[in-house]
């Protein structure tokens, strides 16, 4: 092998690779699979790939590689977008819907929960609640908002958070969005928190608590808020971290419920990774 390089390097003036040439096909088509995520326990890998010119999700049994379960709609222009782990053996997954080849699909806000093997199939959330989807009918009230998985709480089998956030179809129409606690198995979901101002990002700590908020009333001058678990409260932080613009929470370190990891631009500079202590009221 080590002659093969010299070879290659004295013979071209550059580095090359030397072994079996790769067809040109495989740097430009499309990767088989995408979006592999392995479920709590380990028993299952989940991913997402194409059939039939739709995006459909396969699950499979991890020690042996079986193929369990493809979830995919019927419909033409349907199908699976992003998903999560919700439990050792459930997921809940958005169905989105086909605008033209190879576009970015939109997402009308629909989640639905399977489990790895197919079975207990459920429309969670969304503006068909009460219709039928996977085979089976929602016990869930519609929402007209888009909503997505917030936390999985993976520890917990039958709940996860989902933060809803309304369409906007009036003039004048509320903007806050909300958290909710929702049950993985039928949808019945029950209310958590409403954001302290509008557009708002949320982040959770290590127990599934709803934490800190981002929001933005005009999508320019965004506010930082902290909520207090006990009371549910929000408390506004904007004038300590004002000089901070396109801040996106990451995540929250594990015993420290005073501090969260953001991405920002302080003062316009280049994005960059940041530790917001609410407790010091600093930056670092």
């Amino acid at each position: 092998m080590e002659e093969n390089f010299s070879s290659c390097l004295a013979n071209n003036g550059f580095w090359q690779f030397c072994g079996e040439k790769i067809p040109l096909e495989n740097f430009v088509k499309f990767s088989e699979f995408g979006s592999v995520k392995i479920s709590p326990k380990g028993d299952y890998l989940a991913a997402t790939t194409v059939r039939d010119g739709k995006q459909v999700l396969v699950v499979l049994q991890r020690d042996t590689m079986k193929l369990i379960n493809v979830v995919q709609f019927d419909g033409d222009k349907e199908q699976v977008g992003g998903y999560n782990w919700v439990s050792k053996d459930r997921l809940v997954l958005q169905k989105t819907y086909m605008r033209g080849a190879y576009t970015q699909p939109s997402y009308h806000g629909e989640l639905l929960g399977v489990n790895a093997d197919g079975s207990k199939s459920q429309y969670l959330m969304g503006h068909k609640a009460g219709g039928k989807s996977l085979g089976a009918s929602s016990k869930a009230d519609a929402l007209r908002a888009s909503s997505l998985v917030l936390d999985p709480l993976v520890h917990d089998d039958n709940y996860f958070l989902a933060e809803v956030h309304p369409w906007l179809r009036k003039s004048g129409a509320d903007r806050h969005s909300t958290v909710y606690l929702v049950d993985v198995y039928t949808g019945k979901r029950r209310k958590v928190t409403r954001s302290p101002a509008f557009n708002a990002q949320y982040i959770t700590d290590g127990n599934g608590e709803v934490r800190f908020s981002v929001s933005s009333n005009d999508y320019i001058d965004q506010e930082v808020y902290k909520r207090d678990v006990e009371t549910g409260e929000w408390t506004k932080f904007n004038n300590s971290f004002k000089h901070l613009s396109k801040i996106t929470p990451r995540v929250i370190v594990d015993g420290e419920d005073n501090a969260m990891f953001v991405t920002a631009s302080e003062d316009g500079a280049p994005i960059g990774l940041y530790k917001i202590d609410f407790e010091k009221i600093q930056l670092s």
